[in-house]
């Protein structure tokens, strides 16, 4: 009788131990979370209210130190998504959406929600750069500015649609672009703001602001290339310069435009670290970084 007691509890402890070693080795065998810094500076941001062109641009800084050094991930760099909105009642809605989620906890929640379920589209160049993301990781933070849409005045260019970084206080390095042989290659041209000159970055030849070909930020749509121009501004009628329609992925559709807002569109941005899994080769994401709202108004 006892020998019969001893071997059961032996059978209790030998299963108890194999489920424990179960346990530890599916414990061990976890999925590790990634988590990115986050682009965190805003250093402008426009607002859906703003009357004044001028601040109609965005301005951030990117948080790539952090994100160098990543265990089980490669980090690929920074991201600008965005979305066009005719209603702004819509675009708040889901800007609350999107920041009620928008914390460590959620981790990619904020992305996600903003990529998948309001189907944000990363922005994109013309000419196309051919990159897969907006700014390519280099190891150090770096100050981006980009304006959407060129403004003119008086039939002179007053604020001119492109793209800048790195740049600081007196510095700024914008992207261009040359096809003068048939074939576009892409260059960068330092402008000096105290001097107001410009010159070529690789050569640091002073050039002639009027003959520089400047890489613009564009709408990511299937089809033809087109352009934050909805209104088509200068009377180009180029098939670019037109406003977003019903199935565009980039277009949050709605029959009416806001009240007091007639003939005025809003196209809201959003910066995002973006890394690849080691584990599972997917993108993973940080928390997102509200970089304004540009209006993009008939008649300016």
């Amino acid at each position: 009788m006892k020998s019969t007691m001893n071997k059961q509890k032996k059978s209790v402890l030998v299963v108890f131990f194999c489920l424990f070693g179960c346990f530890f080795c599916t414990t061990c065998g976890l999925e590790e979370i990634v988590v990115l810094a986050s682009p965190t500076v805003v250093h402008h941001q426009s607002y859906y209210d703003t009357v004044i062109p001028e601040n109609w641009y965005c301005d951030f800084q990117t948080n790539e130190t952090y994100n160098t050094s990543l265990k089980n991930a490669s980090f690929i760099g920074t991201e600008v998504y965005y979305k066009i909105y005719k209603n702004y009642s819509n675009l708040s809605s889901h800007k609350s959406a999107i920041e009620s989620v928008n914390s460590a906890s959620n981790n990619t929640a904020a992305a996600k929600k903003l990529i998948e379920t309001y189907t944000y589209q990363p922005l994109a160049t013309e000419p196309d750069v051919q990159d897969s993301i907006f700014i390519r990781d280099s190891g150090e933070n770096k100050n981006v500015y980009f304006r959407p849409k060129t403004y003119m005045k008086n039939d002179d260019i007053w604020f001119r649609a492109a793209i800048a970084y790195p740049h600081n206080a007196n510095k700024h390095t914008f992207l261009g672009y040359d096809n003068s042989s048939g074939k576009i290659s892409i260059k960068k041209y330092n402008y000096y703001k105290e001097t107001d000159i410009w010159e070529d970055a690789e050569t640091q030849t002073t050039v002639d602001y009027s003959t520089i070909s400047f890489v613009v930020p564009y709408r990511n749509v299937a089809g033809t290339a087109r352009s934050f121009d909805f209104f088509d501004y200068n009377n180009t009628h180029q098939p670019e310069n037109t406003e977003p329609v019903d199935g565009d992925a980039d277009y949050w559709y709605s029959e009416s435009f806001t009240e007091n807002y007639e003939d005025t569109y809003f196209v809201q941005f959003y910066a995002v670290a973006i890394a690849m899994d080691g584990t599972s080769l997917a993108n993973t994401y940080s928390l997102v970084l509200d970089l304004g709202t540009i209006p993009i108004k008939k008649g300016e």
